[in-house]
């Protein structure tokens, strides 16, 4: 049985480009390190716009989480999670509302210097509500916030699908992100970006949520 500070969660699912392996075999002790017993690996293709392919794969997985009629969670195969932090998704998840549809694990909520927009909201002690960030490396899915999405979402279009989420799902759903974040992104090759990434931003966001907050 996976650590209690998981219970909300029956799924668990991390997309895994075909062609990098061993990026899963990295995941794999991460997740044991936090109590996570399972984890399915979900291999993705690349095709010919790496974007579309992203969106493709994210939203082949909503679909498979969906059909299981429970809340779920998505990781992208870069996944770390803050050793001193994580437990405390135990205490987010119980102060989670009724009615709430994305949990966020970790995000880029401070965005760039030339974007303005508004910023999180304290709900509860480990509960901000999102109104605008980027990142899908690790986020929950209630059941009916997924079929919102299958709905809502043309994965052969754009935005990328964070984008999406922020431009669609932020404003018009219940999103909340744990407090202080406890997933981010590994630094490494971005397939999508198509270079090397070094984000850093959730210790940007955890910093401005506990001066602000």
């Amino acid at each position: 049985m996976s650590h209690p500070a998981w219970s909300l969660i029956k799924s668990f699912y991390c997309l895994n480009l075909d062609k990098n392996p061993q990026r899963w075999e990295k995941c794999v002790p991460e997740f044991i390190k936090v109590g996570i017993d399972y984890v399915e690996r979900i291999v993705t293709h690349e095709g010919e716009n790496r974007y579309l392919s992203f969106n493709q794969a994210h939203y082949d997985a909503i679909k498979k989480g969906y059909d299981t009629g429970e809340p779920f969670c998505i990781f992208e195969d870069d996944i770390g999670f803050d050793p001193i932090h994580w437990k405390r998704m135990e205490e987010a998840t119980s102060q989670l509302p009724a009615d709430w549809d994305l949990l966020y694990l970790g995000a880029n909520i401070t965005g760039f210097d030339n974007n303005v927009w508004q910023m999180p909201m304290k709900v509860t002690l480990n509960l901000v509500r999102l109104y605008n960030a980027w990142m899908t490396h690790a986020i929950v899915y209630s059941n009916k916030m997924a079929k919102w999405v299958l709905d809502n979402f043309d994965p052969q279009t754009f935005p990328v699908y964070d984008e999406w989420l922020r431009v669609n799902a932020m404003v018009e759903r219940d999103v909340y992100l744990v407090n202080p974040m406890i997933c981010f992104q590994k630094p490494g090759y971005s397939d999508v970006s198509q270079m090397e990434v070094a984000y850093g931003c959730h210790k940007e966001g955890n910093e401005w949520m506990k001066n602000n907050l």
